[in-house]
């Protein structure tokens, strides 16, 4: 195989390299309870649990797995990326997707994504980040193509529409074997 002088190029420019993961945000973290308010309790059994219990939990089977899901891409330059944030809704309005850093006031942009009722990343969802707000961040800080995206091996990942429009755009998205992030991702 011969050398791609293009893709030799990008690998030595640390602009021009990426690394992304996302992590997954319990929304109930303790397994099948959540913690509630004696306010939202009533009855004189309820006030009299208040007084003995200092936290209180009741069962919610439901909301077992809700989660967000936040996936953060980093150039090897050192800049981070808007994040993508994935909530568990189909519908969601009013949703700012920028806030202020507390102790600088600098604003920090995000960018949103919806996976109804899981909060988990999709194929779907992972397209339209990478195809829309991925290269328009590339083309908007004049990034040069082909750049090099690595990633952990997910199952949304493996997506021929994927692979095919990112080739088109010149974003190389190189997966990691599964379960090795730890030891192999940049």
């Amino acid at each position: 195989d011969k050398e791609d002088p293009q893709l030799a190029a990008a690998l030595e420019d640390p602009h021009r390299i990426f690394n992304m993961d996302e992590t997954s945000v319990q929304l109930c973290s303790i397994p099948n309870y959540v913690i509630t308010s004696p306010v939202l309790l009533t009855g004189q059994d309820a006030k009299d649990m208040c007084n003995r219990m200092k936290h209180m939990y009741y069962r919610n089977p439901s909301q077992e797995k809700a989660c967000l899901t936040v996936l953060t891409t980093v150039q090897a330059s050192g800049q981070v990326l808007p994040p993508l944030v994935i909530y568990p809704m189909t519908r969601l309005t009013n949703i700012v997707t920028k806030i202020t850093e507390p102790d600088t006031g600098k604003e920090m942009h995000y960018v949103l994504g919806k996976s109804p009722n899981s909060g988990w990343i999709t194929s779907a969802v992972l397209y339209e980040y990478l195809v829309n707000d991925f290269n328009q961040w590339l083309t908007k800080n004049k990034i040069k193509r082909p750049v090099i995206l690595f990633s952990d091996f997910h199952d949304t990942r493996n997506n021929y529409h994927l692979a095919k429009r990112l080739t088109e755009l010149g974003i190389v998205l190189i997966c990691l074997y599964p379960n090795s992030t730890h030891l192999l991702q940049p």
